[in-house]
């Protein structure tokens, strides 16, 4: 349930971050054997992810699937490849390195093709060219996108 749309209805704010990622805290605290541990030792004892983590490899995967055209969605209307761009400087890491825009207001700051462009540039050039989705999915788990979660 806390996976449907999330690209669209990702929150932004840290309470409101707070306020979603509230419900599998509670929920996992209840378990036997997890009521004295934190939250993080609740997660890793439990193989699981935080809420927050999981909406953010689903928007790298809805990023994967717009780039290589394994969805029905014209990338010219989400990104543009610094490549593409015009730019003469040749790109560092990947090859498929999006072009950030300046937004002025946080609407579409906050907006998903807005919001992922650092955390896709950031990504390793080993994991970006992979040409399957499934192994894409399953190299995110090698990495670290602590830096852009709270959780």
């Amino acid at each position: 349930m806390f996976e449907y749309a999330v690209s669209v209805w990702s929150p932004c704010y840290n309470y409101a971050i707070d306020k979603v990622e509230s419900v599998q805290r509670k929920f996992t605290k209840k378990l036997r054997g997890c009521n004295n541990m934190d939250y993080s030792g609740r997660l890793d004892h439990l193989q699981l992810q935080s809420l927050e983590r999981r909406r953010l490899i689903a928007d790298l995967v809805l990023t994967y699937r717009i780039i290589f055209g394994l969805i029905y969605l014209n990338m010219s209307d989400y990104f543009t490849l610094q490549s593409s761009s015009g730019c003469s400087t040749a790109t560092r890491g990947n090859q498929y390195k999006l072009l950030v825009n300046h937004c002025r207001v946080n609407v579409r700051k906050h907006f998903f093709s807005e919001r992922i462009i650092r955390v896709w540039n950031s990504l390793p050039p080993s994991i970006v060219s992979l040409k399957s989705l499934l192994s894409f999915r399953n190299s995110l788990g090698n990495v670290n996108l602590g830096l852009y979660t709270k959780y």
